[in-house]
């Protein structure tokens, strides 16, 4: 009996284990689950938030620490007016920082100022026009940058020593005025003022403020021109103007009139500069107007002429 023998084409076992024992099943990733993404987001908010109110903290001790130092202590010493306080101005610096003094007791550190309220405490005083702007200047200066308020025409008061001073807005001054510095100027002709003219208010307009304004106004601009041409109106401590007339009434001396014009506010009349040049060019060429008994003078668009009083 022939041996019964295996063949090739019918693998052992043993071989077949080895096949299948090379292949490895590949391995199934984690899933990153929605509960542990939002632990990882809350855990960054955190130390963000750490982080942050650390830094607040210590910048809030910083600031506390530089309040406490005496370079930033804050006195009326520290206050620069620009520019410096007029001469004519009794007291000077002093007298202007009379509007902060209140607020400056209140203050411990320039760091705490509040520089809107030093722009609304400076714009009230009597002296200053216009407040500019307020700057916080290194390490502890505070700039207030002003337009004051000049003195341009005066209105004599009866049995008072000093007359009521006024600028080119119609504000009356206060009474605290060096006249020598102030220098010559214009009067305006009130028969009765105001009593109760209050320093830092404007002339009332049940006084007449309206036209008040407008004369204030004129006196300013005659003043100023003089300045630059001296030759023109010499005297201005001679001229004076008559708000309370019809027309508009210019004294260059005792006596000696100018009728300047019909009105302030007229459309007819022309503008202040080309009436200013034809009174300049007149005096070039025939002197400073005199005085002619019974006559007064005209200044017309483009002459001045002489007219008989009637």
């Amino acid at each position: 009996m022939a041996d019964i023998q295996s063949t090739d084409d019918e693998p052992s076992t043993a071989a077949n284990s080895r096949r299948f024992g090379r292949f490895t099943p590949p391995s199934v990733p984690r899933r990153f689950t929605i509960s542990k993404f939002w632990r990882v987001v809350t855990a960054a908010i955190l130390l963000g938030a750490v982080l942050i109110a650390g830094g607040s903290s210590l910048t809030n001790s910083i600031v506390a620490w530089l309040k406490k130092r005496p370079e930033y202590a804050f006195t009326l010493d520290q206050v620069r007016f620009e520019p410096a306080p007029p001469g004519w101005l009794k007291g000077g610096r002093e007298r202007l920082l009379d509007s902060l003094r209140p607020f400056a007791k209140s203050k411990g550190s320039t760091l705490d100022l509040d520089l809107g309220e030093v722009f609304t405490r400076m714009a009230t005083s009597p002296w200053v026009r216009r407040v500019e702007r307020v700057e916080l200047g290194h390490p502890n200066v505070i700039r207030v940058v002003l337009t004051y308020r000049d003195p341009v025409t005066k209105v004599n008061r009866p049995r008072q020593l000093h007359p009521v001073v006024l600028d080119a807005d119609g504000v009356v001054l206060p009474d605290d005025l060096d006249f020598e510095a102030i220098g010559p100027m214009i009067t305006l002709e009130i028969k009765k003022p105001p009593a109760d003219l209050q320093g830092g208010l404007a002339w009332p307009k049940s006084e007449n403020g309206d036209k008040i304004l407008e004369f204030a106004r004129l006196a300013e601009f005659l003043a100023a021109h003089s300045r630059k041409q001296p030759e023109v109106l010499p005297r201005l401590d001679q001229i004076s103007l008559y708000p309370e007339q019809k027309g508009v009434w210019i004294e260059l001396g005792p006596k000696n009139w100018l009728l300047w014009g019909a009105s302030m506010d007229s459309p007819d009349e022309p503008p202040l500069e080309e009436k200013w040049e034809v009174l300049r060019v007149h005096v070039a060429k025939s002197g400073p107007l005199k005085l002619i008994p019974n006559h007064f003078h005209q200044l017309r668009k483009d002459r001045i002429s002489s007219v008989e009083q009637r």
